[in-house]
């Protein structure tokens, strides 16, 4: 199967605010890397080429956390009215870098257990299938990591507040494909949460 990556552009969510946690999650580290940077590696690591870091509260150290990737950084300053802010940021400025995308990856930055055989997966599964939506399966949700073909960019667009690509995805179910992602279910949104992904994350072999 051919995949032409110069054509998939991908889309980081690293905004936030963090308030439920108390602390930025993007810089939180795990075997000396932040969570944000874990990211950006792991989508590169697969051959896409047009990463669009979105970037909101936290910026300047964000930045010098991701100095050493070639990404694109894209600063939000809406970022405190929610997610779908931030879509649109990314979205605009990957056609703004790349007008031939035929598709985007829209990532969080807090799910390390992400990596790139899943997101090849998904990739995988677009050229196969021929479906506009692939999403990533977790917790009896269809979620992101999820591809988006360019038809949908109009509707990703339209989003406002705190709405996510999820509720594109649950809009049109006829034109989504899962990818199971079990993992995908360790997110950092409370202390609790990172607490126990560290164990999760310092004992896995994977």
């Amino acid at each position: 199967m051919d995949i032409d990556f110069s054509r998939i552009g991908a889309v980081i969510l690293a905004a936030g605010g963090s308030s439920r946690l108390g602390f930025p999650k993007q810089l939180l580290e795990l075997k000396q890397k932040t969570l944000v940077a874990r990211s950006c590696e792991t989508i590169l690591e697969t051959g896409i080429e047009n990463l669009i870091v979105v970037t909101g509260a936290y910026e300047d150290d964000i930045k010098k956390s991701i100095s050493s990737y070639h990404v694109k950084i894209a600063h939000n300053p809406d970022w405190e009215t929610g997610m779908a802010s931030s879509i649109k940021k990314g979205i605009n400025e990957l056609l703004k870098s790349n007008f031939n995308i035929e598709a985007v990856l829209i990532c969080l930055c807090d799910q390390p257990f992400l990596d790139t055989h899943h997101i090849k997966e998904v990739i995988k599964s677009y050229y196969k299938t021929g479906k506009p939506i692939i999403a990533s399966y977790y917790n009896d949700l269809e979620s992101v990591p999820a591809l988006f073909n360019h038809s949908l960019f109009e509707s990703l667009l339209e989003l406002k507040g705190q709405e996510g690509a999820r509720k594109i995805i649950r809009k049109q179910p006829s034109l989504v494909v899962n990818v199971p992602f079990s993992k995908g279910v360790y997110d950092v949104d409370t202390p609790e949460a990172w607490e126990n992904i560290k164990t999760l994350f310092l004992n896995n072999d994977d």
